[in-house]
């Protein structure tokens, strides 16, 4: 195959109420990686990457080029498919009154970059439960992403008194400081943070990001201010965190550790202050469940069994590592309910084919006539379970 074929690409429009989306992938087959860029209207959201492996044996002979291709058709695809599935279920909850559920929402958005749609999210859960301090966070994280930090401000500190035993409250304001160029008031509040939780590395990191700058401010050579030890230090343990695993952080970091360990100061300090915005988020340990069950409930398209199997290492790894919470069991049991019905509606075509292959007779006829319409009456309780929830 020629050169020029080794790499494939395309793009795709998703339109959605107010929202036009495009989503370009490309298959940089020299990097064994795929790399899907959306942009809303013209202006950049985000980027999600995969890395893909060459079997050894392919290496030795002529790369299969097509199955790079499929490879970068099917991530494409899932791109495309989550972001109308994500606006999809924004539609449908605006009028439900879980203030959970528009948080939840909130939080995948914003986790995403689609940072209007969460908003609106937060928002609402916030005017349906007033006292939901997290909607107020993502709120706070959403000014500070757009560089408000003044608006960020305003809004953390009307809930101070709900949050002082919140050891993000106190990083997001610090945060927000920081980013307003208050070294001393960032370095307040980020001991404030790591003093109620030691092992809050987030802002470990960006305590030694703000008493760098603070030690930089009003220096003329700005090579005497070594980056304090703390910063690295930080640095590897974030990367240690499961959280930071991705494809897209692996590159974040060691983009970082690169501009460290140049003499750009000027890149330096962008660098860290970018990647400090980066790591200010809202996350929990359930934010893929959340995101599963609110697809499966208002996602609009059919999840299909390959897309459930897809999200079962989530279900598995929170059930290890939080076997004492009922809830975690009552999740793994809804999300084997979901699977075993996709396994219903496969077993239900099996069977119908079976029925006419024998003209209606056989006992495939007898399976499918005695199970059809059952996927309807699962499909039914399944959604009363999660209704109760979402």
């Amino acid at each position: 195959m020629e050169e020029k074929n080794k790499n494939y690409s395309c793009h795709s429009k998703i339109e959605h109420s107010d929202h036009i989306f495009t989503a370009h992938t490309g298959n940089v087959s020299e990097k064994s990686r795929v790399i899907s860029e959306i942009f809303e209207e013209g202006r950049y959201v985000s980027t999600r990457m995969i890395d893909y492996e060459i079997r050894e044996e392919e290496l030795q002979s002529e790369i299969r080029y097509d199955f790079l291709t499929e490879v970068a058709r099917e991530f494409h695809l899932d791109v495309a498919d989550e972001i109308e599935a994500l606006f999809s279920i924004s539609k449908k909850i605006k009028e439900r009154k879980s203030s959970e559920s528009h948080y939840q929402l909130g939080v995948i958005l914003l986790n995403k970059n689609f940072l209007e749609e969460a908003e609106h999210h937060f928002k609402l859960a916030i005017q349906k439960r007033p006292d939901l301090i997290r909607a107020h966070f993502g709120l706070a994280i959403i000014k500070l992403r757009d560089r408000k930090p003044d608006a960020a401000v305003k809004l953390l500190e009307n809930c101070l008194d709900s949050s002082k035993d919140y050891p993000d409250y106190f990083n997001f304001i610090g945060v927000s400081y920081l980013l307003k160029g208050n070294y001393s008031k960032a370095i307040h509040f980020f001991k404030k943070a790591v003093n109620i939780n030691q092992n809050f590395v987030e802002s470990q990191f960006n305590l030694g990001v703000a008493i760098y700058f603070s030690a930089l401010f009003g220096v003329n050579d700005e090579k005497s201010i070594g980056l304090p030890a703390r910063v690295t230090i930080y640095l590897k343990q974030l990367m240690a965190k499961k959280k930071y695993k991705t494809v897209e952080w692996k590159d974040r970091f060691k983009e970082v550790l690169h501009v460290t360990r140049s003499q750009n100061y000027s890149l330096i300090r962008d660098e860290l202050l970018k990647f400090v915005l980066g790591i200010t988020n809202l996350s929990s340990e359930k934010d893929k469940i959340y995101e599963f069950f609110l697809r499966f409930l208002f996602g609009g398209r059919e999840i299909d069994a390959e897309h459930i199997e897809n999200f079962h290492p989530y279900f598995e790894q929170l059930q290890k590592e939080a076997p004492k919470y009922p809830d975690i069991w009552n999740d793994v049991g809804v999300f084997n309910l979901i699977k075993s019905r996709s396994y219903l509606m496969k077993a239900i075509d099996v069977f119908h084919k079976s029925s006419n292959l024998h003209d209606g007779n056989g006992e495939g006829n007898k399976y499918y006539n005695l199970i059809k319409g059952k996927e309807t009456g699962m499909l039914l309780l399944l959604r009363a379970i999660l209704k109760q929830q979402y």
